[in-house]
């Protein structure tokens, strides 16, 4: 019985590190030294997180960038309370000590910017990172089989605002109540042709508090196509 009655601080020092990974990461996670699941944020209309004290000669600041460190922790609260749903207290607390969200934030590039326009900045991203190749043929070879690799959440003004207006309430009904919010998906493998009939267009919705599962089903497939196969990922959530 030893085993049932551990403090979560005795889970988290005695578990295999590989245990929170995926299978295709785990054969790997002796080489990680802090293993994440990990996805990329491109916000779409501001260009950086400001001081909380300005200068009387400096310019007030854009409201949705004095919101955007909001936004993301109650993303990261709505991803918490999503994990929390199907799964123990224990492993909650582990899964988000090791969630993280990259911020890309480039506002001559992004403000106001078509959805064609993030992906190539997203897709800049990875070329830096040496994780996208391009190929002779005019198509793209991206690297690594994670998921954060593949597509890239997207924070315009609205959502930024949204997030940080979120009230998650009482804990019993905080996750019934974000089910009306969202937060848009672009796909970095996407590419536009005149020969495909279909209506996917390399975007997606998700909702705010699915991001762990929508990361495990992309995990799933971790090919060019997961996002699409996935599409659109609000019929296959309850």
């Amino acid at each position: 019985m030893r085993f049932l009655t551990r403090t979560p601080e005795q889970v988290r020092a005695e578990s295999d590190p590989a245990t929170y990974l995926s299978p295709i990461d785990a054969d790997n996670s002796h080489t990680l030294q802090d293993p994440t699941y990990q996805l990329i944020q491109e916000v779409h209309s501001v260009s950086e997180i400001v001081p909380d004290k300005l200068e009387p000669h400096e310019h007030k600041p854009d409201p949705t960038t004095v919101q955007t460190p909001r936004a993301v922790a109650n993303l990261t609260e709505a991803t918490r309370r999503g994990i929390r749903a199907s799964s123990t207290a224990q492993y909650t607390d582990e899964a988000t000590r090791r969630f993280k969200i990259d911020l890309v934030q480039h506002k001559q590039a992004l403000d106001g910017s078509s959805i064609d326009r993030v992906r190539e900045e997203f897709r800049a991203y990875l070329r830096g990172l040496r994780l996208l190749d391009d190929r002779p043929d005019g198509r793209i070879t991206i690297r690594g089989a994670s998921a954060r690799n593949h597509v890239c959440l997207v924070m315009d003004r609205v959502v930024i605002r949204m997030l940080a207006d979120l009230d998650f309430g009482d804990v019993r009904d905080g996750y019934a109540r974000l089910r009306g919010y969202t937060i848009r998906v672009v796909d970095a493998w996407w590419q536009r042709s005149l020969m495909d009939i279909s209506h996917y267009e390399g975007v997606d919705f998700i909702p705010v508090y699915s991001l762990a599962y929508y990361y495990e089903e992309l995990l799933g497939c971790a090919s060019s196509g997961a996002m699409e196969d996935l599409w659109p990922f609000m019929k296959r959530i309850p």
